[in-house]
C-alpha cells in the first residue's frame, strides 16, 4: 500500500500493531520505553517486534520521566533506533550524549534548529493554522492524530501540508486479537488511488 504522507505509528506495544502498520506502508514506528511509563517495553520484546519490520525506521519514546542518561545510552546501543522521541525541553540534555536524530514532541509552534529532527505537534491544529502552515513550510512536522478524524484529515493536510502524520497503537483484545477499524479508516483515506 502506498500512501499520500509519511505515517508514524506511536505507542506500539504488541506484535499486532507493528504487523498491521507494516502491510499499511507505515515508515516509522515509535516504542514506548521509560522506568514509570506503565505501557513501556523493554529492549527485548522491541527488538522480538521489530525483528518482523522490514524498511520500517524505528522511534524510541521517551517520556518527560525518562532523562536517565545511563538508561537512555544503554537503550540506544540495545536498540540502535533510526530516531529518538522525547520532549522538546529535553532535547539539550539528550543532545549531548547522542546525535540521533529526533522526534521532538511540542504542543507550542517552535522551530528546530537541527534539520534532521521532526516535530511532532500536538497543539491545536484548527487555532494555530496560519502559524502551523509558516511551521511546515520551515520544518518536517508531524501532526498528532488526536484531532485527525476522517472527516477533516484531508482538508487539514491540504491546508497546512505537514510532512507526516501520527497514528496511535492501541491495546490487544487478548494476544493476537485486536480491531484495526479505527485505523484502517484514515489509511483509505491516506491511499494513494491506482
Amino acid at each position: 500500500m502506498s500512501l499520500q504522507i509519511l505515517v508514524k505509528v506511536g505507542n506500539v506495544t504488541n506484535l499486532s500493531d507493528a504487523r498491521y502498520c507494516a502491510g499499511m506502508g507505515v515508515e516509522i514506528v515509535g516504542f514506548p520505553v521509560g522506568k514509570t511509563n506503565s505501557s513501556a517495553l523493554s529492549s527485548t520484546k522491541i527488538k522480538e517486534i521489530a525483528a518482523w519490520l522490514s524498511g520500517i525506521k524505528v522511534a524510541i519514546e521517551f517520556d518527560e520521566s525518562s532523562f536517565d542518561e545511563k538508561f537512555v545510552l544503554e537503550m540506544i546501543q540495545d536498540l540502535n533506533p533510526d530516531y529518538i522521541q522525547l520532549p522538546i525541553e529535553l532535547k539539550q540534555e539528550f543532545r549531548e550524549i547522542t546525535s540521533i536524530p529526533f522526534l521532538l514532541l511540542t504542543s507550542s509552534i517552535e522551530e528546530s534548529e537541527n534539520k534532521d529532527d521532526i516535530l511532532l505537534y500536538s497543539g491545536n491544529i484548527i487555532q494555530n493554522e496560519i502559524e502551523l502552515i509558516e511551521l511546515c513550510a520551515k520544518n518536517k512536522v508531524i501532526l498528532s492524530s488526536t484531532q485527525l478524524d476522517k472527516v477533516s484529515i484531508k482538508s487539514i493536510l491540504a491546508k497546512i501540508s505537514p510532512f507526516g502524520i501520527e497514528l496511535k497503537g492501541g491495546a490487544e483484545i487478548s494476544p493476537g486479537l485486536k480491531s484495526f477499524d479505527d485505523l484502517s479508516e484514515i489509511f483509505d483515506i491516506l491511499e494513494i488511488e491506482d
